[in-house]
């Protein structure tokens, strides 16, 4: 049975990111710093977020009266700009002291170490038609197609040697395509 990988998806609240809220809040309280008037659509990409969790944040933001809004297209929190206000700028200035790092909000290490798990070829079935198949398009004598499938199989890496214009970046790319997905 090929084991199948779970579908990645945005997470759609800030709960659901599994970081804390003074954590992103700090992270888009150092983006609008360097942004100036920016929309809420730039925030979005700059953090590299969903809306849905960028309005959480930014609603956040103005409650505590360290961001305004400045205007807009629309009502939508990805199209009306934001702006930090004077006690968002003393707070965003004090988060840049602890770290000045500022762009995609991090995912959490153990969120990080279930998807590599999951992607990892030690939970995929590797049979041997599909091996085969994915080399069929090249000259290879049916003992290379048998030590590759075995190099392959072993789920350890590999390493394809050789002179250059063999084929060994063309099976590779071929290999790629015959791992289940």
């Amino acid at each position: 049975m090929v084991a199948q990988l779970e579908q990645s998806t945005s997470p759609m609240s800030v709960r659901e990111t599994g970081l804390e809220t003074g954590f992103l809040a700090d992270l888009a309280l150092k983006t609008l710093y360097f942004g100036g008037n920016i929309s809420g659509a730039e925030v979005c990409d700059r953090l590299a977020l969903p809306i849905s969790v960028v309005s959480e944040v930014l609603d956040f933001l103005r409650k505590q009266r360290l961001s305004e809004v400045t205007g807009g297209v629309g009502m939508s929190a990805a199209t009306l700009m934001y702006t930090l206000s004077e006690a968002g700028m003393e707070r965003a200035t004090s988060a840049l002291a602890m770290s000045g790092y500022v762009g995609p909000a991090p995912v959490p290490l153990q969120a990080y170490f279930d998807q590599v798990g999951q992607q990892s070829v030690h939970c995929m079935e590797l049979r041997r038609q599909d091996i085969e198949g994915s080399l069929s398009e090249l000259v290879l004598t049916q003992h290379t197609v048998d030590l590759i499938g075995l190099a392959i199989s072993s789920k350890r890496p590999t390493l394809l040697h050789g002179a250059s214009g063999n084929g060994k970046s063309t099976a590779a790319e071929g290999l790629r395509h015959g791992l289940p997905s």
